[in-house]
């Protein structure tokens, strides 16, 4: 499993939802910051959402 890093920007702890699309029939995983709220990752996959996230918002602050 992938350790969920703290958002790039601002350094807070991201949330991770999960949310079920009735038309697509799938589960759908969120990454969002609480702070910086258009900062979004989804995927069908949690560990691929992670890794999006952490490619794309890489830290600059150390892991909580």
């Amino acid at each position: 499993m992938e350790k969920l890093e703290n958002c790039g920007y601002c350094g807070h702890k991201p949330y991770i939802s999960i949310y079920f699309s009735l038309r697509d029939q799938e589960i759908i995983y969120h990454v969002e910051c609480p702070f910086c709220h258009h900062i979004e990752v989804t995927d069908i996959d949690k560990n691929e959402a992670i890794n999006k996230w952490n490619y794309l918002y890489p830290s600059l602050f150390p892991f909580e």
